[in-house]
């Protein structure tokens, strides 16, 4: 494993889940053991710097809607309430239907328009609009779930906790 063309962390990762997971006996005899763990050891390597990028570009936007304060005391509301905010999104898109996310990430993170999306699935962009917002009412709705059940907040603190972290 150490000859792998990936990074320390990576090998780390192909250590723990071929012996500690047991993924090893996923490998089925077929071509050579190395060009097997070669090829889960780039996976692991692209998913490590996919998280690291998709994280930089999270920060750098929250930054952007959230720029510092001088108040100390302000800051840590904020840093809590984007920390907050930012695991309920997760928990709440990992709740959700992939094509749910698909609309969400086509239009929000990939920057397609309505009609380009409209074209990948052959429908009209309104028909794409009225997806996207359904998807996003959704993804509101599980939020709000989310941070009620993780942090047992009454509807006026979560109204406060979603002001702080996004002002």
């Amino acid at each position: 494993m150490a000859s792998l063309p990936v990074s320390d962390e990576a090998r780390q990762l192909l250590r723990h889940r071929a012996l500690v997971d047991r993924k090893l006996e996923a490998y089925d005899g077929r071509g050579p053991l190395r060009a097997w763990l070669k090829t889960v050891a780039l996976r692991l390597e692209v998913d490590l710097t996919r998280a690291h990028r998709e994280d930089a570009v999270e920060d750098r936007v929250l930054d952007a809607l959230m720029p510092p304060s001088a108040h100390l005391e302000a800051e840590l509301v904020r840093s809590q309430s984007r920390q907050a905010l930012r695991e309920a999104v997760r928990a709440s898109l990992a709740s959700m239907s992939e094509r749910e996310r698909l609309w969400i990430q086509h239009h929000y993170l990939d920057g397609l328009t309505l009609t380009a999306i409209g074209k990948v699935y052959g429908v009209a962009p309104s028909t794409v609009m009225r997806a996207l917002e359904r998807a996003l009412a959704t993804l509101r709705s599980l939020v709000r779930d989310n941070l009620r059940q993780a942090h047992g907040l009454g509807l006026t603190s979560l109204d406060s906790l979603v002001r702080a972290g996004v002002s």
